[in-house]
């Protein structure tokens, strides 16, 4: 029969079973026994008084082999009998051994079943006795016996367990009255060994099995076989060797299988199979290492991982072992706030972190067995998360400053600053949508913030590695530019800058602190700072920092240096890695040269800076500098023609400004049309209203310029004269009709020109008085009101003295 067979029909059919292999008296009547045992001694003492010495012995020794048969009987009333053996061997030296050995047992068995103080001395006196019939020798078959209360000795009294290991080995099987103990000792010998041997106790183990016969063996050895599968980490076959610890076990033992087959299913992740075990051990949790706590909080954990999850079961075990406070209350309260915050009130876990952590205040006071601090720092990291992707700051603001208390060195300080920086842009967003008072105070209660926050992303640097470093610093830095402290900023950026960042890091951080300089109006670190970042090709801010370091000079009036600059940035690379670099870069370098009077090469750059860009903000502006570049081109061709030129070359000339004149008419009409569409579908801002008035005159200007064109000059300016009533424009055209009076050479259009002069002087003339101080500041105007009332006057005076053109026919 196979050992796995043996030991299910051992199981199977217990003590029946057992009693078949190895008969025995049931003891049930221990009182009754000594008295009888008593007169059976005194009856043989006075029987063997009275015959031969060897026959007494025998009869003696006899006797006492079959009162030893019963292992249960009270060994006490033996010691009468054994030292009368042990003192008749002494006249037969022969029958030495075997009452050595008689003795031996008796003793072993008083220890077992007296009170613990004599116990040793009992063990003693038996390890003697046995030692001495080993060395004597005894007959063959009490040698296994004897061998097996030797290793029982050794093994009982912490004596040489190899030893003990040795005869229990070779004495059991044969030796042992009831296998089932010797087996049990020898897996405990192998487990109490310096290194204990875990295989070889596994084997005894399942010896132990084998031959045990009710529960009272069974059981315990089934949980000891459990706990030794458990430590050799096979959790599924020690869960199979504990499920055979049934209802009938002792309650101590079916508790604590009950307990490793919950921990056992846990690990397992059989988290459905662990409840019933947990709820089973939470009736008597006192086998637990943890007690109560330890159960309510692996009873939440299994109800949170099963399938299906039971979250409200969860949480109110979890809540019960809160409670019960100690480290598992502490767990309890961590896994109550991972509930909440995947639950609908995530703003309530702030309450259980608070909790799990009150009598935490640094790292080392945290010491959970259950949760250690890995997890625990996970929950504070998913927290802060939670809020700060809820944009609830405030609370992402506290969870940080109170997982400070766990975290490891700057984690914890960064996510603070990131809170901080939350509310503070939050609180910049609610201020520029607020004028007044409550505005200006969210503004400054967000700089304050952004302060903060800049100082965290500082802390949070000191001590990590320099691509952490980095990027804590420039998180620093950026809150001290929105609070507008550039002093701090520049002192961060300069630590930045000196980091092995990636290339293009490297080149923004160096831009950064050029613009921080700049702020600070430190102009040559801020070109030293802008020309780092020129150092760095084909970066998007290599180009902007050419814009920049253009500007900067421009506005230290070295403009061949920004013009040169301007078009570097233009002409290194085609197109710019930058577009947006590329088209500030052209917009303003067709501003420089304009503003230097190089027409020919501002139509240029403005011409391509209108087509790549029109969507640009300066476009409208561009387009009224293109119209004055052409005006300028053709004044320049009109003042370079003289009579001393060939007639081909004054031709070639006029060819050129008349050119330039209805370029610059094309552009004005174009941009007057424009402006006139836009303002039918909405008012126009003031900019726009006066670069529509500068087009509209500037078109009719081009028209009154270009030959033969005075008659639609004149109606055109008649137009814009009643356009214009009561603003100072309306003076300006007056003073346009008065020129086409005097400019053309044909009698009749000077006539038109002048009546339509006088119609719209009268009108100014009206429209004056009431005119405000503030219409005649504005641009292209230099004179003051009284100064135009003058004007005005003495242009009537002209005027009246003119007699007025009669209608043609009359």
């Amino acid at each position: 029969m196979s050992t796995q067979t043996a030991r299910g029909t051992a199981w199977r059919f217990g003590p029946a079973f057992r009693a078949s292999r190895a008969p025995r008296v049931l003891w049930q009547v221990p009182t009754f026994f000594t008295g009888l045992l008593a007169l059976l001694v005194v009856a043989a003492g006075a029987a063997f008084r009275g015959g031969p010495a060897a026959g007494r012995l025998d009869r003696e020794i006899v006797a006492l082999r079959e009162a030893l048969k019963e292992l249960r009987a009270p060994a006490a009333p033996l010691l009468p009998m054994a030292e009368h053996v042990l003192e008749g061997a002494r006249e037969q030296p022969a029958r030495l051994p075997e009452a050595n050995f008689l003795g031996g047992v008796v003793y072993t068995r008083l220890a077992e079943q007296g009170p613990s103080d004599s116990a040793a001395d009992q063990r003693r006196k038996a390890f003697l006795f046995l030692e001495q019939a080993e060395a004597r020798g005894v007959a063959p078959q009490d040698l296994a016996r004897l061998h097996y209360y030797l290793g029982k000795l050794l093994f009982q009294s912490g004596g040489d367990l190899t030893r003990a290991i040795d005869y229990l080995t070779r004495a059991t099987p044969q030796g042992a009255e009831e296998p089932a103990e010797g087996y049990g000792m020898l897996t405990e010998a192998y487990l109490r060994l310096p290194r204990p041997d875990l295989a070889a106790a596994l084997q005894a183990n399942q010896k132990q099995l084998d031959n045990g016969y009710d529960d009272s063996v069974l059981a315990p050895a089934s949980l000891k076989r459990g706990e030794l599968l458990l430590e050799k980490g096979q959790r599924p076959e020690a869960l199979k060797a504990l499920r055979h610890v049934g209802p009938a076990a002792p309650p101590a033992v079916r508790l604590k299988a009950r307990y490793l087959q919950a921990r056992c299913s846990q690990d397992e992740n059989l988290w459905g199979q662990a409840i019933p075990m947990w709820k089973e051990v939470l009736a008597d949790p006192s086998v637990v290492p943890g007690g109560k706590g330890y159960v309510l909080y692996a009873l939440g954990l299994c109800h949170y991982n099963a399938d299906p999850r039971d979250e409200a079961e969860a949480g109110a075990r979890w809540q019960d072992a809160t409670r019960e406070g100690g480290p598992y209350g502490q767990a309890a309260a961590l896994r109550l706030a991972e509930l909440r915050l995947q639950g609908r009130e995530p703003a309530t876990a702030l309450d259980w972190f608070r909790q799990a952590l009150d009598k935490v205040q640094s790292a080392k006071d945290y010491q959970n067995p259950l949760l250690g601090l890995d997890p625990a720092r996970a929950l504070f990291e998913a927290g802060c998360r939670v809020y700060r992707e809820a944009q609830d700051h405030e609370r992402a603001q506290q969870l940080a400053e109170l997982y400070q208390r766990v975290a490891l060195p700057g984690v914890a300080e960064q996510r603070l600053a990131e809170a901080l920086e939350g509310r503070a842009a939050a609180l910049s967003k609610k201020a520029a949508a607020m004028d007044g008072p409550e505005g200006t105070s969210l503004r400054e209660e967000a700089v304050a913030l952004y302060r903060k926050a800049a100082v965290a992303y500082e802390q949070s640097a000191e001590g990590r590695v320099p691509a952490e470093k980095a990027a804590r610093l420039w998180n620093g830095a950026s809150c001290h530019l929105q609070a507008r402290d550039h002093a701090r900023a520049v002192a961060l950026l300069q630590q930045y800058v000196k980091l092995e960042v990636p290339p293009e890091r490297q080149v923004e951080g160096w831009f950064a602190l050029a613009g921080a300089h700049r702020a600070l109006k430190q102009t040559d670190q801020a070109k030293e700072a802008y020309y780092e970042c020129i150092k760095y090709p084909r970066s998007a801010f290599t180009y902007r920092a050419r814009l920049e370091l253009a500007l900067v000079e421009a506005e230290l009036h070295n403009l061949d240096q920004a013009e040169e600059i301007l078009k570097q940035n233009l002409t290194l690379t085609v197109p710019s890695p930058d577009r947006a670099a590329e088209e500030q870069s052209l917009y303003k370098l067709a501003e420089l040269l304009f503003q230097r009077r190089k027409f020919d090469q501002a139509e240029f750059r403005l011409k391509e800076a209108i087509r790549q860009f029109p969507d640009n903000a300066g476009v409208l502006a561009a387009r009224d500098m293109l119209g004055e570049c052409y005006r300028q081109m053709a004044e320049q061709a009109k003042f370079t023609s003289t009579d001393n030129m060939t007639a081909d070359k004054q031709l070639i000339y006029k060819s050129v400004r008349q050119e330039n004149l209805e370029k610059a008419y094309e552009v004005y009409q174009k941009l007057s049309d424009d402006l006139e569409a836009r303002a039918a579908s909405r008012r126009l801002a003031s900019v726009e209203e006066e670069l529509l008035r500068k087009a509209l005159l500037s078109a009719v200007d081009c028209v009154f310029e270009l030959p033969n064109n005075y008659p639609e000059a004149v109606r055109r300016y008649s137009q814009l004269a009643q356009r214009f009533r009561g603003r100072i424009e309306g003076l300006l055209v007056c003073q346009r009709l008065l020129n086409c009076c005097t400019l053309t050479g044909d009698a009749s259009q000077a006539r038109g020109a002048l009546e339509a002069a006088r119609t719209a002087v009268m009108a100014v003339r009206a429209d004056l008085p009431q005119m405000p101080e503030a219409a005649f500041r504005t641009a292209g105007n230099t004179a003051t009101k009284a100064q135009w009332q003058t004007w005005i006057e003495k242009v009537v005076g002209e005027l009246e003295r003119i007699p007025a053109v009669p209608p043609p026919g009359r």
